[in-house]
């Protein structure tokens, strides 16, 4: 009788009536990353485990990458439907239904990992990301950064302004903005194994892939000749456990804490596990001759952060709630600015 009454009921008000009921619920989390993205994977993976563990399996969470040819913002809305329960990806990925979003995951010339904790956890910027959210019909938890991650490796010059005119580079958002002003050729998005192959057939000039570890496992090494930094266009990278808000809400309470001290837990050993691994892998890039770092010239970085400003305030112009997540934001990177000094 119960299995027939909840046959057909959308994932949330499955949830919801598993949970008034006391049987065990079962989520479904799909992962906006491709399987070549080993160090994401292993921490969605941990995630799903805690809390299974510390709810002693009252909660279980089977976790699957996305189908081939569902991008990130389709995954993202088949958590808002309530066709899956939750999610792990870049907020950066909403931006389109909401500008706001942009700053939830990395501008360039922005925060750090260590400054985004401080804005989020400290200076009110979860209050924001929260209410930037709420219309979507998500919550959204921090969960991991990639941290710093270096412009490109490329064959070509990447020194001064004019090397930049007619550069073929995969981005999005705000460091597509800058780079068109600069005179580059943003491209879409591909998964790690279509954008190193097209660096090494010259299909592209310059391409990074969330930072040394995923980019020596690929073989960007390979590739191309030079690793180009600094990392202007990603000081940071946070990542989004996005919760479908209606299923979380229809857990009891006990299981909701689990979920948010998992997801803070997961997002400092995720973050650790980046910052590690690209410095290994780094370490093992130069020990094996395969590392040749170049440096942009500070005047062309200069104008790059200038631009960076211009396309922000774009981003944020036509919309009110992305204007004041703008001017949060930036009240965070002056306050981490004044710190440092």
């Amino acid at each position: 009788m119960a299995g027939g009454m909840l046959a057909g009921m959308p994932l949330a008000a499955t949830a919801a009536a598993k949970a008034v009921s006391g049987t065990k619920v079962r989520w479904k989390m799909v992962l906006t990353w491709t399987r070549d993205m080993e160090l994401f994977k292993a921490g969605a993976m941990r995630f799903a485990h805690r809390v299974s563990l510390l709810s002693d399996s009252r909660l279980a969470i089977d976790v699957s990458v996305a189908p081939a040819g569902v991008g990130p913002s389709e995954v993202l809305a088949m958590v808002e439907r309530g066709e899956i329960h939750c999610s792990h990806g870049f907020a950066r990925d909403l931006a389109q239904r909401s500008p706001a979003m942009e700053w939830f995951s990395g501008v360039p010339f922005g925060l750090s990992p260590a400054g985004y904790d401080a804005w989020l956890y400290g200076l009110g910027g979860e209050q924001l990301w929260k209410q930037a959210c709420e219309p979507l019909g998500f919550y959204p938890r921090s969960m991991g950064d990639t941290g710093p991650v270096r412009f490109g490796w490329s064959n070509r010059t990447v020194f001064g302004l004019e090397d930049f005119k007619g550069l073929r580079v995969p981005a999005q958002g705000v460091a597509a903005d800058v780079l068109a002003r600069a005179g580059a050729i943003p491209v879409a998005l591909a998964d790690g194994g279509a954008t190193v192959s097209a660096l090494a057939s010259g299909n592209l000039d310059v391409a990074s892939w969330y930072g040394a570890f995923h980019e020596r496992e690929l073989g960007f090494h390979k590739a191309a000749r030079y690793s180009w930094g600094p990392s202007w266009q990603a000081p940071a990278g946070r990542m989004m456990l996005c919760l479908n808000r209606e299923a979380f809400e229809a857990l009891p309470a006990m299981l909701r804490i689990i979920i948010n001290a998992s997801a803070a837990e997961e997002d400092h050993r995720l973050s650790a596990d980046f910052t590690a691994g690209n410095a290994q892998a780094m370490a093992a890039l130069a020990a094996e001759g395969r590392l040749t770092l170049r440096g942009i010239d500070p005047a062309a970085l200069a104008a790059l952060r200038g631009w960076s400003m211009e396309a922000a305030a774009d981003r944020a112009s036509g919309s009110p709630l992305a204007r004041k997540v703008r001017d949060s934001y930036l009240n965070a990177l002056g306050a981490m600015t004044i710190d440092r000094g």
